[in-house]
Formats: C-alpha cells, sequence, structure tokens
C-alpha cells in the first residue's frame, strides 16, 4: 500500500464523531485514493492495486461526519530473530491523511487500531520506514539496526581467482538463492522470512525491466550472490548483495569490478558488522552509516513467550513496561528462562528494571543492546542480578532487515 510519508496528521484533537473501523474490500478504491494523493501527486493508476505479489494486508480508516479521511495499512510478513526464531510482523505502510483533516488526530487514531489488530493477529512485533522518527515515537516505535549504504566506483574491484567462480543465476537456482538468503537472515533480528511472493519481487523481470541475479558457488552450494534491474552508466543500485563468507564477497566484488564498462558506480544497502572493508578500503567507496527502521513489540509477553535464549543460559527478572498506546503491555511482569524457554506473567512483585515500549523493543530487536539502553538512561536498574537475567535472555544477533514496504 505504499510507504508512510509525511502527510500523516500530527495532532491529537480529535472531532467527537470520529470513525475507526477496517475498511472493507468494496472500500479499497477510496483507499487507493487516498494513497494515490499521499503517495503519488494524485496518478489515477496505483501501481500495488493489482499487484499479485502483494502481501495480506489490512487498512484501518477514520471517518468524520465529512467522510474518509485518514489511514494506515498493516502487512503482514515474517521475520527471522536469529537462528532459531521466526516471529509474525506486521509492517506497517500507506499511512496518510487528507490535508484538511490534518492535525486532529486521526491518523494516530489509525495507528492504535492497527496495534489492536496486530496483537489480535499474533503479529506480536511490528516495522515501519518512518517519514518522522518522532512522530512513530509517540506511539512506541523507536529506531533500531543501522545500515551501510556503499556507493563505490567498479573500477576499484579486482577480480580474484574466485571470480571464476561466478555466474549469472538461472531459474534453477532460485531455491538455491533462497537457502543463501535464510543462511544469512538467521545471523540477524528482523530479516523478513519471505515467501514466494516476496521474491518474486526481487528475482522476476517486469513489464518494463529485465532483472540480472548473479551467484557464486562454493564447496557447499551458492554463497553469495548480487541482484539489480536498471541503472545506468553512471549509477547501479544492486537490489541485493548477499555474501555468507569473505571468499563469496571477494569474488563478486571482483565481478563488479568487470561491469566497469557499463555502470561507473555501484550503490547497495549491507548490515553494520559487513566484511567490505577487509575485502577493500578505497577512497572511492562512500559510506553513509544511519538507521533505517522503526520497530515495536505489538506482545510483550507474545514475544517473549516465542523468544529462544541461548540454552546455555538460564535467569529470573521482573520488568516494569510503560505503554501508552498497548494498555495490554503495561505493567510488571515476571520472566523467566532455562533451556531456550522464557515463561512470563503479570506481578505484582517490585521491579528489577523498568523501561518505556521504545526501549524494550530496541532490546528485543537486538540493536541497540541492554547496555547500551542503560548508558542512555533508557532502562532504569534497581536489581543488578535481575539486569543481567534480562541482557542474557534477550542476547543475540543485530537487527538489521533489506526489505521495503
Amino acid at each position: 500500500m505504499g510507504r508512510c510519508q509525511a502527510n500523516t496528521c500530527t495532532g491529537s484533537s480529535a472531532l467527537a464523531s470520529m470513525e475507526v473501523r477496517r475498511l472493507r474490500d468494496d472500500e479499497k478504491e477510496m483507499a487507493y485514493a487516498l494513497s494515490s494523493l499521499a503517495f503519488m501527486q494524485g496518478a489515477r493508476r496505483v501501481p500495488w492495486a493489482d499487484d499479485p505479489n502483494q502481501p495480506k494486508a489490512a487498512a484501518y480508516g477514520v471517518w468524520d461526519e465529512r467522510g474518509f479521511q485518514a489511514q494506515a495499512v498493516v502487512l503482514s510478513f515474517k521475520a527471522h530473530m536469529g537462528p532459531k526464531v521466526v516471529l509474525p510482523l506486521g509492517g506497517i505502510a500507506g499511512v496518510a491523511c487528507k490535508p484538511a483533516a490534518r492535525g486532529r488526530g486521526y491518523a494516530r487514531a489509525a495507528l492504535v487500531a492497527t496495534l489492536g489488530h496486530m496483537r489480535d493477529e499474533g503479529e506480536v512485533v511490528s516495522t515501519l520506514y518512518p517519514f518522522s522518527w518522532r512522530y512513530y515515537q509517540q506511539l512506541g516505535w523507536e529506531w533500531t539496526g543501522v545500515t551501510r549504504r556503499y556507493s563505490a566506483a567498479t573500477r576499484i574491484f579486482e577480480p580474484t581467482p574466485d571470480t571464476d567462480r561466478c555466474r549469472e543465476a538461472g531459474p534453477e537456482d532460485r531455491p538455491l538463492i533462497q537457502a543463501a538468503y535464510r543462511r544469512f537472515a538467521g545471523r540477524y533480528r528482523g530479516m523478513l522470512d519471505r515467501d514466494e511472493k516476496q521474491w518474486n519481487t526481487i528475482l522476476d523481470d517486469t513489464p518494463e525491466q529485465w532483472t540480472y541475479a548473479y551467484v557464486c558457488e562454493g564447496d557447499d552450494g551458492i554463497e553469495g550472490y548480487f541482484v539489480y534491474r536498471g541503472g545506468s552508466d553512471d549509477t547501479t543500485e544492486l537490489r541485493e548483495f548477499i555474501c555468507l563468507n569473505a571468499r563469496a564477497q571477494r569474488a563478486l566484488l571482483g565481478l563488479l569490478g568487470r561491469m566497469d564498462m557499463q555502470t561507473r558506480r555501484v550503490e547497495w544497502n549491507a548490515p553494520n558488522d559487513d566484511l567490505l572493508w577487509s575485502a577493500i578500503c578505497d577512497h572511492e567507496i562512500e559510506v553513509k552509516l544511519r538507521p533505517r527502521t522503526q520497530a515495536r513489540v505489538v506482545d510483550v509477553a507474545g514475544a517473549l513467550s516465542r523468544w529462544s535464549p541461548d540454552e546455555s543460559r538460564s535467569g529470573r527478572f521482573v520488568m516494569r513496561i510503560g505503554d501508552e498506546s498497548a494498555d495490554w503491555n503495561a505493567g510488571t511482569w515476571e520472566a523467566a528462562f532455562a533451556d531456550g524457554v522464557v515463561e512470563i506473567k503479570p506481578t505484582k512483585a517490585e521491579p528489577d528494571i523498568a523501561m518505556h515500549i521504545r526501549a524494550f523493543s530496541q532490546a528485543f530487536f537486538g540493536t541497540p543492546t541492554p547496555d547500551d539502553l542503560r548508558r542512555a538512561d533508557l532502562i532504569r536498574v534497581t536489581d543488578e542480578r535481575g539486569f543481567r537475567a534480562f541482557r542474557d535472555c534477550l542476547a543475540g544477533p543485530p537487527m538489521w532487515t533489506n526489505d521495503f514496504f
């Protein structure tokens, strides 16, 4: 349904007649019209309207006495949370409000409704791509994960002997590319557990453009790949550049070097622990380091009970959570974990630690870490043993994702 942009309502006072509910199928056209106003300058053709690869979506709208005024959309996904856990995730998109209705809290009301929807659907975590970090912070979403944005001159990459292992991918390589992606995704929290529709959007040709995919074969199958579509003789963006080891990365960089005759620079996204600088460090590589995503735990008890800590660790902690937009999370919780299983329940005991849902969401997604959050005064600690148990429970890989909605 599009992306969240700066045409969202920002106020807190709403008209008394405001109605918030899920849009019916026969009301999709009004949602498409609002999306076009918000994101496409009024174009009559909305590209995602008839997209067969569109994920399952639920749109919540806001009406007043003047009619339909605002909306927010939940897209249903699943996300890897380390090597063992995959969680249902609600992706927030299509947040928009008509200009004459802004400043009345309408989009905020729609977003609060999506929280209830995600909880009912078992989508215990949520992510979005914000037009404004502050806007979504007031509703419990917070930045998490760090992305490196590379821009590099193709001429600096030199082929290695392993570049001869690289070749153009064919249809038969699709499941092997998917398997390499899943192995890579297990190293992070937040990478989507893609279904075939999502892979269609990445690997299939479009009516306007060919899609090109190249793989590096190793002893255990495909060890790396990159995919791109379009571009120019000046700059080409790689939709994805995934490598399971340094050898595959160097080999594929060498292949990019052989593309210097067709494009001067390449750009792509990578996680913050990427090994590019170990392969090559050059003044012709420009790097932007930034958070790209905001995330939220929708259901604290549901998310923690489905989390799987390191089986060698055990402990117990009591935490107090503040959450103004999802009252089912607010309160004090006792959590105990052992053998990779977490049990959580409400309690009246005094808390060992206290934090807002924003800080808890960051800790749950792994970036920033509990220690980082404590240093930033975002976790209040009254019992050191409880804090150490909380830290041990959520220890694991960092957050990164390479999908956009």
